[in-house]
């Protein structure tokens, strides 16, 4: 009888005990859109899409409106002209929010999830985005050496991962968080610069940034259009440029500048950033992003080939 009781004791005390922690990862699907971009599959409602990993977007995530209609979501609210049809040509469907009852990445569910509803022209076409808002919510990182986004269990999972980087021999930088997004601080060629973080696109730096530094720019190369219709032609920096970010050299770059201010049909000179990193950045510098501890993570020396 003994026996039996101290049986049923070790049962229920291994029944008592916390389930192991742990990071659920999903493998990152590269796509060159305006740039190399992150894309993850994710299940809405009864919908499997494959979504665009977007720090650079405020919002927890969008879709266009050809995938809302297929998807059932009801209760639309406008939210104004929004979202463009081609370079230059806003949509007229315009902008909606909606709620999600059912998000699901990774075989984890989100359960009424805000989404908003607009059109983003893309070549291949892009079925919508996971922004900053779904980012921050499940603490997400966003690892570009190993290819593969987490989605931890708890905050000792993001803590035990942060761990594990430092071990494999990266520096953590904390990031700053902004009005569009995170940013931290370095250096450009030896100017001091604002330098935003983003997930996607090519480096950019900013026009104004790059004439009061002497950075010179080379030829127009493409054109850019803005969500409320503006077109602005894009340039590249004439020759690589030095990025150090809290004193760490990473590799060298060449990116594209614009007037970022004007690509958002906003004030002149208002835009904060003077360079944006993105994931051509992360690629080169074989970094990750921990936006459950707000760090960016790169190695001590990126490996080359």
């Amino acid at each position: 009888m003994k026996r039996i009781f101290a049986a049923a004791a070790l049962a229920s005390s291994v029944m008592a005990m916390p389930a192991a922690a742990r990071t659920t990862y999903v493998d990152i699907q590269y796509r060159q859109v305006s740039g190399t971009r992150p894309f993850i599959p994710a299940r809405l409602g009864q919908t499997t899409l494959l979504m665009m990993v977007h720090s650079g977007a405020g919002f927890y995530m969008m879709t266009n409106h050809e995938h809302a209609k297929a998807i059932g979501l009801k209760d639309l609210q406008d939210a104004g002209k929004y979202g463009i049809t081609s370079v230059g040509h806003v949509s007229p469907l315009g902008r909606v929010r909606a709620v999600l009852p059912s998000l699901v990445i990774g075989g984890k569910e989100v359960k009424n999830a805000p989404l908003l509803v607009f059109e983003t022209p893309q070549d291949p076409p892009m079925d919508g985005m996971l922004g900053l808002g779904w980012l921050n919510a499940n603490k997400v990182l966003l690892d570009f050496d190993k290819n593969r986004v987490g989605i931890p269990d708890t905050s000792d999972d993001t803590t035990a991962g942060d761990r594990e980087l430092e071990a494999r021999g990266y520096v953590g930088h904390k990031m700053i968080r902004g009005k569009d997004g995170y940013y931290v601080n370095g250096t450009v060629n030896g100017a001091p610069a604002r330098i935003s973080i983003n997930t996607v696109m090519n480096n950019v730096i900013e026009a104004a940034f790059a004439k009061r530094s002497g950075i010179q720019l080379g030829p127009v190369v493409d054109e850019a259009g803005g969500p409320k219709g503006a077109v602005l032609p894009v340039r590249i920096s004439k020759y690589q440029l030095d990025v150090a970010i809290d004193g760490q050299t990473t590799a060298p770059t060449q990116p594209l500048s614009w007037d970022t201010a004007a690509y958002h049909s906003e004030a002149a000179g208002s835009a904060e950033d003077d360079l944006q990193l993105g994931s051509e950045f992360m690629l080169a510098n074989q970094a990750v992003i921990d936006f459950g501890s707000e760090t960016l993570f790169l190695p001590r020396r990126p490996s080359r080939p």
